[in-house]
């Protein structure tokens, strides 16, 4: 009886057994199965990326195989370039301009510069996009039967508008130039300038006897400034920087350009008298203030800025002991310009468009002088300096100057309105 019951008990586990058997069964079977999934997995990839690596070897071996590909980028052999233009001794047009300028151009967004002159007078010429005379002539408009009428009686409507051969204006304005002296570089060779493309700058290197001068001209992209640092060696006289404007060549009642030069005259049947507020400008004026020194030039009232506007080109010598002095209405102050001997050329053959070159004369032989601003420095000491344009009173010039390098000037933008 007793064991029939021990039996029966056992018989009555036996289930529990079995399940615990089957799952241990099941989870070892499982388990196995992972790790064989793993292990093959693994292998696989590790395979694949073999394959990736070896194909991408083979990739960049075929294409450092083709010549772009085995060349340096375009970026870092432009980086390496310098080239070189001859300083023309009296042609200031800039190089790719019209009418075959040879000066080489140092032009920026809103700046147009050039280098020209002497060696012992390099010349930086300055213009900016927004420095116009706006004045115009505006003739009241023809009406449709008024051109009608001048049609039936042979005469042309285009006759009535004329101001534009009247006056020389609207046109550009020159800023002025920057004029670096060195008596001791008299007689030297016409330098050659050198633009290094790494960082923009433009050297020009100058011999004469024991006396030596390294000039180094940057013009900036972000401002309108431009930095021109000085090395000189040897001098025995000083070393001069010059500010110049000439007096404007407008004369009222005549146009250069009315029969094409070279002799202002009267446009025929124009009556100046109706105009009298095309006048001649003001001459251009100076200042200084601790060390800025500058000359401006007032422009005169037009439809934009009916009270006028002024410009202003400041510089700055740092890095040396300097004096400074303004000198007004004597010839001789600005490096004269003269045309190039192609364009001479041109204008001795009267070849075609030669009466649209530029000229000259009304400088040559106009008012005499303009203001500038003369600082001395010692001839043996490198001396930075820069030239710019900045506000319209001297406050904004004090404003303008604070938290620069010492080694450049400031500008702010441009023209400023008059008053």
């Amino acid at each position: 009886m007793r064991r029939s019951r021990v039996v029966a008990e056992m018989l009555a586990c036996l289930p529990a057994v079995l399940f615990c058997v089957t799952a241990l069964f099941c989870l070892t079977a499982l388990f196995c199965l992972t790790a064989l999934f793993c292990l093959t997995a693994a292998g696989f990839l590790t395979g694949f990326a073999d394959d990736s690596h070896g194909a991408e070897a083979e990739r960049d071996k075929g294409q450092k195989s083709r010549l772009w590909d085995r060349e340096p980028a375009l970026w870092d052999v432009a980086r390496e370039v310098t080239f070189s233009r001859p300083v023309h001794p009296g042609d200031p047009q800039p190089a790719g301009t019209w009418g075959g300028g040879t000066a080489p151009n140092l032009s920026t967004q809103e700046l147009r510069v050039s280098l020209w002159g002497p060696p012992s007078a390099l010349t930086l010429s300055l213009g900016k996009t927004d420095v116009w005379d706006r004045r115009r002539i505006w003739e009241p408009p023809l009406t449709l039967a008024q051109v009608r009428d001048k049609v039936k009686r042979g005469q042309l409507a285009l006759k009535h508008y004329v101001g534009w051969r009247a006056y020389d204006f609207p046109c550009p304005k020159p800023v002025g130039q920057v004029i670096v002296s060195a008596g001791d570089l008299q007689g030297a060779s016409q330098p050659v300038l050198i633009t290094d493309c790494r960082d923009g700058t433009a050297k020009v290197e100058i011999n004469q006897n024991d006396s030596n001068a390294t000039l180094k001209y940057l013009p900036m992209m972000t401002g309108n400034l431009i930095a021109v640092e000085c090395d000189f060696q040897g001098l025995t006289k000083p070393v001069s920087v010059r500010l110049y404007r000439h007096r404007d060549t407008q004369i009222f009642g005549k146009s250069w350009q009315a029969y094409g030069g070279p002799d202002p005259k009267p446009y025929e049947g124009y009556d100046y008298s109706k105009d009298k507020n095309n006048a001649v400008m003001d001459p251009p004026g100076s200042g200084q203030e601790g060390p800025y020194f500058w000359i401006t030039q007032k422009l005169p009232a037009e439809k934009t800025f009916p009270g006028g506007f002024e410009y202003f080109m400041v510089g700055r010598i740092v890095g040396c002991p300097i004096s400074i002095e303004t000198v007004d209405g004597r010839r001789g102050l600005g490096t004269p310009p003269r045309i190039s001997p192609r364009q001479q050329k041109q204008v001795e053959e009267k070849a075609r468009f030669w009466h649209l070159l530029p000229s000259y004369e009304a400088i040559h032989h106009g008012v005499p002088g303009g203001f500038t601003c003369s600082p001395r420095s010692h001839p043996k000491r490198r001396s930075p300096f820069a030239t710019c344009r900045p506000g319209a009173d001297s406050r904004s010039r004090r404003n303008a100057s604070k938290g620069r390098s010492p080694t450049c000037i400031f500008v702010p933008d441009a023209t400023w309105p008059a008053g």
